[in-house]
């Protein structure tokens, strides 16, 4: 029987945005996130499967954007995610069988060769491209991590239970809210 997914990691940049990073005129530092990744962390949050965010990054954008979304766990200005990812499932008392993770780049080969699910953004090189368990079909910054979501969803046999609970809850009137 193949274990449930309990934990979920997630790399930012080349995941949650399409890797570019924006400077203004200032100086400061912004990234476009899409709004369809939001979905992504509703699903998990429904299924009770814990969200941390891993990115090398240690940027006001990132903080703010995760910060927004209510998600927990994030760590910021990494090296070493794999690193970070067994303190946490330490932590936490999970087990990387029951994990997953959505990276696109080198630093993220590490763990992406520990968790049971590994998952890649479209358009990735192909050393990463051959090591993951799951190739998705959308790019970074284009809504991938709720397709990574939504796959992890039919993996537990969970789908329709987000999915009914989800039609309801946007289906009510504002009388039965």
């Amino acid at each position: 029987m193949k274990q449930k997914i309990k934990i979920v990691f997630t790399d930012v940049d080349g995941v949650w945005t399409d890797g570019k990073i924006n400077y203004t005129d200032n100086g400061f530092v912004f990234r476009s996130f899409n709004v369809l990744d939001s979905l992504g962390v509703s699903i998990l949050k429904k299924l009770g499967i814990v969200l941390v965010v891993l990115t090398g990054e240690d940027t006001g954008d990132i903080k703010m954007r995760f910060n927004e979304l209510k998600i927990k766990h994030i760590y910021t200005g990494l090296r070493n995610k794999s690193y970070i990812a067994d303190d946490v499932m330490k932590n936490l008392g999970f087990s990387f069988e029951n994990a997953a993770f959505i990276g696109d780049d080198i630093s993220d080969l590490p763990l992406l060769s520990k968790v049971a699910i590994s998952a890649a953004p479209f358009g990735v090189a192909d050393y990463i491209a051959e090591k993951v368990t799951w190739n998705l079909s959308r790019k970074g910054g284009e809504g991938v991590f709720r397709e990574f979501a939504e796959k992890i969803a039919f993996h537990n046999g969970e789908w329709d239970l987000f999915l009914d609970d989800y039609l309801k809850r946007i289906s009510k009137t504002p009388e039965t809210m």
